[in-house]
């Protein structure tokens, strides 16, 4: 446990923790990624059967109406276009062929068969390939990319467009500072709260560059964990919802008094060590105030009043204000 300074947050300090709503804002969408999402998610698209088979390997006029619009739904219920790829291998049954001509001449001689099937009551129904890509309204050219994937190396076809290809190279620095910073103590605010809601506070003495100074004498400046100063900055903004300085609204008369005093140069050593002493008293009743306060014993009833912001009603010899203010 970090102890630096921990003095100013006795009684009151907490661990940091991470947080899902961090200081740094959110990049917004762009239309591509937009009209990514919305091709993934299946929007405008409806399903339906594509082929007239009365006979043969073909079941999709057993399929219902209801089976196929919950075929539909299923499958787009996954976001992403390697879940939904993983989806249609589980549809398909990919074999060697059975069957190859001994006098075939042909360069393109297949070597592999593709079954498709489709859901209904619980039970797999085979269906042609353009029943199948109706269905599930997909390309024909997906289908047989991740058939001829799945066949080759007996695998889901993995996304090779995009993404952060160096998450991963970062992911040992990214959480040493992380565990870095969650070693420290904060405070949350009581009135201020209401600006920045989830904020905690850590001391008014420090800051990230101190921080980021710390992290590099503790861990040596080794290579796999040297960091500089706008990576922390980025891991700091970007998981956790701090700020520096705890915000002083509605403090204790009393403490401000002695903290003035404490400060004060022309007080001599004895009468110093004297107002220590009793700020230090006076803080030590009140955490066996709010230690009494937290216990609750039978048949007894503890109630408490956390009011973050109070309305100052005017003063006005009118009945609603003048009765309002006595309550």
């Amino acid at each position: 446990m970090y102890q630096w300074r921990r003095k100013d947050f006795d009684g009151l300090d907490e661990r940091v923790v991470l947080t899902f709503k961090s200081r740094k804002r959110k990049r917004s969408c762009t239309e591509r990624e937009k009209e990514k999402i919305f091709r993934h998610s299946g929007g405008g698209k409806i399903p339906s059967i594509a082929c007239n088979h009365i006979k043969g390997f073909c079941k999709a006029r057993d399929i219902t109406p209801d089976d196929l619009v919950k075929c539909h739904a299923e499958f787009y219920s996954k976001l992403d276009k390697v879940s939904q790829d993983a989806a249609i291998v589980a549809m398909l049954d990919v074999d060697t062929t059975k069957r190859v001509r001994v006098n075939d001449q042909r360069k393109n001689t297949r070597t592999m068969t593709t079954k498709y099937f489709l859901c209904s009551n619980g039970n797999r129904l085979q269906v042609c390939q353009s029943s199948f890509c109706s269905a599930l309204s997909i390309n024909r050219d997906r289908v047989l990319r991740i058939a001829k994937h799945r066949f080759e190396h007996g695998t889901t076809r993995p996304e090779k467009r995009g993404g952060n290809r160096k998450q991963g190279l970062f992911a040992e620095k990214r959480e040493a500072v992380k565990n870095h910073i969650q070693s420290f103590t904060c405070r949350a605010s009581h009135y201020g709260r209401k600006g920045a809601p989830g904020r905690k506070y850590l001391p008014s003495e420090m800051n990230v560059k101190r921080m980021n100074q710390l992290f590099l004498e503790q861990n040596g400046r080794t290579v796999a964990v040297n960091v500089s100063y706008h990576y922390y900055y980025g891991v700091f903004m970007s998981h956790f919802n701090l700020a520096f300085g705890y915000p002083a609204t509605d403090t204790c008369s009393t403490c401000q008094t002695f903290k003035m005093a404490m400060k004060n140069l022309n007080l001599r050593d004895n009468e110093k060590q004297v107002k220590t002493a009793l700020f230090i008293l006076h803080r030590r009743k009140a955490r066996k105030f709010y230690s009494l306060l937290n216990e609750v014993k039978p048949n007894e009833m503890t109630i408490c009043f956390d009011m973050m912001e109070n309305l100052v009603l005017p003063k006005l010899s009118i009945g609603e204000a003048y009765y309002s203010r006595q309550l």
